[in-house]
């Protein structure tokens, strides 16, 4: 799952990279998140930030 970050319409690649930033990676192949892979990226993100309801 990642973020995009740069799209390149001709080449019809998209530029992405992690939620949570790392190194970006250009792909052809690619299609919107799930409502629950998004879901899961956000509890992840907010594990890793130490969030507490």
């Amino acid at each position: 799952m990642g973020v995009a970050i740069a799209w390149d319409g001709p080449e019809g690649e998209v530029t992405l990279r992690a939620p949570e930033g790392g190194e970006p990676w250009v792909t052809r192949t690619f299609r919107r998140a799930s409502a629950r892979e998004t879901l899961d990226a956000r509890v992840t993100m907010l594990n890793r930030k130490g969030f507490t309801c």
